[in-house]
């Protein structure tokens, strides 16, 4: 597995492409839409895996929001 975090420094949205190789990768995202439900309450937000992507070409795709952070957990194989 190889994790990637991105993190978006500017005040709009934007567009991110990233080639990483794998099959398969899950991605979990903290922004406006869920930034207080975690600080509400970290270790529920920290316990969430994150959503599974199918990544047959090796590439991920994401629309990120303003100052949104982002982890991509990135898998040789695809995981069911």
């Amino acid at each position: 597995m190889v994790r990637i975090v991105l993190a978006s420094l500017i005040p709009t949205p934007q567009r991110v492409h990233i080639q990483h190789g794998g099959r398969s990768a899950r991605v979990r995202t903290l922004d406006e839409r869920n930034a207080e439900a975690a600080m509400r309450d970290p270790e529920s937000f920290r316990d969430q895996a994150g959503d599974l992507l199918d990544t047959p070409d090796g590439a991920i795709t994401l629309e990120l929001l303003p100052y949104a952070i982002v982890r991509i957990d990135v898998f040789e194989a695809k995981l069911m």
